[in-house]
């Protein structure tokens, strides 16, 4: 007969607090956030934008010179594909599109892509 598995090291108090924080800490990163709704500001238009250095410009506006810069984008999920550490996104603003990379690194965990695959 094979001997049961021995029973997993139980976590101290503290060692449980900093585990939990270090869980929040990285899912702020990403989830679920509030929906921007227009009813704050009735009558104007909203549109995906990509903000770089600072300022908000249209999706169509980018051009290849931006390549492997980093910089905030809102728009419309038009695809995802998600391998084991990496997920490839296309955004979408009226005909232009995007393409936006999740690779693993300290910044992006695994959780993250599998998030990103799951919207």
């Amino acid at each position: 007969m094979a001997d049961a598995p021995p029973a997993p090291k139980k976590l101290t108090k503290k060692e449980l607090r900093v585990l939990e924080r270090q869980k929040a800490a990285l899912t702020d990163t990403y989830g679920e956030k509030p929906l921007i709704q227009s009813q704050e500001r009735p009558g104007n238009v909203y549109k995906s934008y990509v903000a770089v250095d600072g300022e908000y410009r249209a999706v169509a506006a980018l051009h290849p010179e931006l390549q492997g810069e980093s910089f905030w984008v809102r728009g419309h999920l038009q695809s995802v594909r998600a391998k084991s550490k990496i997920a490839f996104l296309t955004l979408r603003e009226q005909t232009a599109t995007i393409q936006a990379i999740l690779h693993e690194s300290d910044e992006v965990t695994k959780p993250m892509i599998k998030f990103a695959a799951g919207v």
